[in-house]
């Protein structure tokens, strides 16, 4: 209850200053906020990018694996129906199915691998900065 009660006051305390220097120097405050939104525009466009990556690898990776599945299905029932050494090239009933099952297994790989939205370190960092600056002219 204390550290809520803490917390408070220092939000309070930082909130006064910059209301202070938005009555002193409105235009530094007006620079500060379009910064930020040129930011928040910049972070709102590469997630929606990032999106859309992952929602091709997720695609790619259900599909893939979908028809895999089916084809490899497919290539039990020929193998087991036919008789013994009837078939030519027993190595194709492995491969069709290997190709969408490769292609899945990559997307699943890359999906794993993706970074989460860079910029929204920065935007991190920026808000960290910020409060730094407000620690250190807080009066």
């Amino acid at each position: 209850m204390a550290a809520s009660a803490e917390r408070s006051v220092e939000l309070a305390q930082h909130m006064a200053t910059v209301w202070r220097l938005g009555r002193a120097r409105p235009h530094l405050l007006a620079a500060h906020a379009a910064s930020y939104a040129a930011l928040a525009q910049a972070e709102a466009a590469a997630s929606t990018q990032a999106i859309r990556q992952r929602a091709l690898l997720i695609a790619l990776c259900a599909s893939g694996l979908l028809v895999g599945s089916i084809l490899l299905g497919v290539a039990l029932m020929l193998w087991a129906s036919s008789p013994p050494g009837a078939l030519a090239l027993p190595g194709v009933l492995w491969a069709v199915p290997a190709v969408p099952l490769l292609l899945a297994a990559w997307a699943g790989w890359s999906l794993n691998r993706a970074e989460t939205w860079p910029l929204w370190a920065a935007l991190k960092a920026q808000a960290a900065n910020d409060m730094a600056l407000l620690r250190a002219h807080d009066v």
